[in-house]
């Protein structure tokens, strides 16, 4: 009987204990697991592979052709040059010496994307002639004394780009050159051209979109130029041009270009109208001009009087200036103030209001380290554990385009209950616990019950 009674008693005792062993396992895998993880690739160039000046002529034929054909059998070449899987190329890293064009395609109608290649020291960087359908993403083309020109191509997209210039007094950023029609240039950055221009439309460039693009330090922000025909039906909308000599210049023979929604900062002079019936605002809005902000009596966002400082013979005037609408409004959501926290970051919702919100970011050490973000997220972890106990002020941030800037904070409570367990965790291993004590008692009871009855 008493034999009975000390395997009762061991059985209950590892009823009990074998939960926590269990949960104490997991923790620590847990904790393996989290410091095992490794942060996704920014997708930069930093792993590329240092390839040859590269030549494509979908026109080509005969031996040693290097058509499309050719391409694909390059291991630096994927896709097959549909809509749907289209060529790729990417991830190369190509230094011309001085010497030669980085990445030159002429004669396509393939679909082709150039994508996270870095390209320098090349008389172009990337050169497009007869080519339709293509996409340039992300690359670096900067160091070059052309960075990428575009002839006679219609339908590309020129997105994402870093395009910082050298010193060269005849090269430039980007240039659409000649008979290009329904190309988007969107989201590039374009600085440093200190001899030259940002982004060039030159002779019969028709329906082409100019969007989003930051333009900086550049002798021309943008110039649109006439060799022979017109420069007509372009769309100018959100760039930043800021402390170029000249924003934006046009030469005689620009008709009915459209400009509005733009930012003009500290340029030497903001533009420059030499052509015919352009206009500097949409139906609704203008641009904006950091020497004609106000005053906006009425806030509805438009300056109450025309802006007619816009240079050269046309006589251009916007109707609609942008007003200077202040800061950015920052509500945090959450956290609340006194929220208490353990190991685990908080997160964060916060609202951010204003038009044109040009970037976001938060710190929770007094600003040794930012960190930005665009959406709602997580405190970085990292940055979380390395907080010591108490209280933590968490600041978010943000600036406008026109470099307003906005702050708000709130103060929660770093506190590691002892064991350094969050509550969470402690409650989820007594609850596990209970109930395996609870099933291995039973299975006991039932098991000396079952024995007792047979005795």
């Amino acid at each position: 009987m008493k034999t009975k009674t000390k395997n009762l008693v061991f059985l209950l005792i590892i009823g009990l204990v074998f939960p926590f062993l269990l949960n104490f396992n997991f923790n620590l895998n847990s904790e393996d697991n989290t410091s095992s993880i490794n942060p996704k690739s920014s997708g930069d160039c930093s792993g590329s592979i240092l390839q040859a000046s590269i030549y494509i002529d979908g026109f080509a034929t005969g031996m040693g052709a290097h058509n499309w054909t050719w391409a694909e059998s390059q291991s630096w070449c994927s896709g097959a040059g549909t809509w749907s899987n289209p060529y790729i190329i990417e991830s190369l890293t190509i230094d011309g010496l001085g010497l030669t064009i980085g990445i030159q395609i002429r004669n396509s109608n393939a679909f082709f994307i150039i994508q996270g290649c870095t390209i320098l020291n090349c008389v172009i960087g990337i050169y497009l002639n007869n080519v339709n359908n293509s996409r340039l993403i992300e690359n670096n083309c900067s160091l070059n004394e052309n960075a990428i020109m575009v002839l006679n191509s219609n339908n590309n997209t020129i997105s994402g780009n870093t395009v910082n210039g050298g010193n060269s007094p005849m090269g430039g950023g980007i240039n659409i050159h000649t008979n290009c029609r329904y190309n988007n240039i969107t989201g590039n950055t374009v600085n440093n051209h200190v001899n030259s221009y940002g982004i060039q439309l030159y002779d019969r460039c028709n329906f082409n979109k100019i969007l989003g693009n930051s333009i900086k330090n550049n002798n021309w922000g943008i110039i649109l130029s006439i060799y022979i025909e017109s420069l007509d039906h372009n769309d100018f909308t959100e760039n930043i041009i800021y402390h170029n000599t000249i924003g934006i210049y046009l030469d005689s023979g620009c008709i009915n270009n459209s400009f509005y929604k733009n930012f003009f900062l500290q340029n030497g002079k903001h533009t420059v109208d030499d052509g015919t019936d352009n206009t500097w605002n949409s139906t609704t809005l203008g641009n904006y001009w950091d020497n004609h902000t106000g005053p906006d009596a009425n806030s509805d966002g438009i300056v109450d009087n025309p802006y007619a400082y816009i240079g050269g013979s046309a006589g251009s005037i916007d109707y609609l200036p942008m007003a200077e609408d202040g800061a950015p409004n920052i509500t945090i959501i959450t956290p609340s103030e006194g929220d208490s926290f353990a190991s685990v970051a908080p997160s964060f919702e916060i609202e951010v209001v204003d038009i044109y919100v040009w970037e976001m970011w938060y710190t929770i050490d007094g600003g040794l380290h930012n960190y930005t973000f665009t959406e709602n997220e997580m405190i970085n972890q990292s940055a979380w554990d390395a907080l010591p106990e108490g209280s933590v002020a968490i600041t978010f941030f943000a600036i406008d385009i026109v470099g307003n800037e906005a702050s708000e904070e709130v103060t929660v409570i770093k506190s590691i209950p002892a064991g350094g367990l969050d509550p969470g965790i402690i409650i989820t291993i007594i609850i596990v616990s209970v109930v395996g004590g609870v099933a291995v008692i039973s299975v006991v009871y039932i098991f000396m019950k079952k024995r007792a009855t047979l005795a």
